[in-house]
């Protein structure tokens, strides 16, 4: 009887001890899991790096628009001029006195070239980039013929003697011509808004290569001729930049 006894408690001391065993060998394994997943959740994000902001990178991107960006406008001006009709010997013609006032509109263009821009011109100050524009210039100006016209025309009596009256026309025109071209010089008007707009075309270029903080310094604009005594009325400059891609 005692021996049975003896049996019984040995085999339940040996299952005690195997549930013992069984319990700390689970209890490690969930412990090291938990270990496991504690260091992967701990483990700090993946941080991607801020691109670096360069002269030459800013520059490529410029440059790859090769384009010509302008403002234009229309310009009226009044001019009189007069002259007398020469015959035999080049003497003067008494009573050939012609005198033509023109009302001479033109259209207008002035522009900035993006690709004069240097890598002098762009300075990096920490994710700032500032860049100074060219100086702008007048690209073309066209006579309008549809809306220019003769406004008053007086001559003698023997005004058509001698030198044709289309002789004083053309001495008009090429009067015109310069004086348009210096109004536009001398008011600036058309000049800061070629700038301007060259500014708003480049902010969208830059801005979409990832640049967000961008000063424009603007160049000195063409020397201001002296005033003429012509008329001159202004037009309307182009809110909206061109932009001329140069082939």
């Amino acid at each position: 009887m005692q021996r049975n006894n003896g049996g019984i408690f040995g085999f339940f001391n040996a299952l005690v001890a195997l549930i013992v065993v069984v319990g700390l060998t689970v209890a490690g394994v969930l412990f090291w899991q938990s270990r496991t997943q504690t260091a992967q959740t701990a483990k700090p994000p993946t941080v991607t790096p801020t691109p670096t902001i360069s002269s030459a990178v800013v520059l490529q991107t410029i440059h790859s628009t090769n384009q010509l960006v302008t403002a234009e406008r229309p310009v009226q001006e009044a001019f009189t001029d007069s002259t007398k009709n020469r015959g035999v010997g080049n003497i003067p013609v008494p009573g050939s006195d012609q005198s033509i006032t023109y009302i001479a509109v033109y259209d207008v263009k002035a522009g900035i070239d993006l690709s004069k821009i240097t890598a002098q011109d762009i300075v990096i100050e920490g994710d700032t980039v500032r860049i100074t524009l060219p100086a702008p210039y007048i690209v073309s100006q066209s006579l309008d013929s549809q809306k220019s016209y003769v406004a008053s025309r007086t001559g003698g009596p023997s005004t058509g003697i001698g030198t044709p009256e289309k002789d004083l026309m053309n001495s008009v025109l090429r009067d015109a011509d310069q004086k348009a071209r210096d109004a536009v010089l001398a008011d600036d008007q058309l000049l800061q808004a070629a700038q301007e707009n060259a500014a708003t075309s480049l902010r969208q270029l830059l801005e979409a290569s990832g640049v967000k903080n961008i000063v424009f310094v603007r160049a000195p604009l063409p020397t201001r001729p002296a005033a003429t005594t012509s008329q001159t009325v202004r037009g309307t400059v182009a809110a909206s930049p061109t932009a001329t891609a140069r082939r």
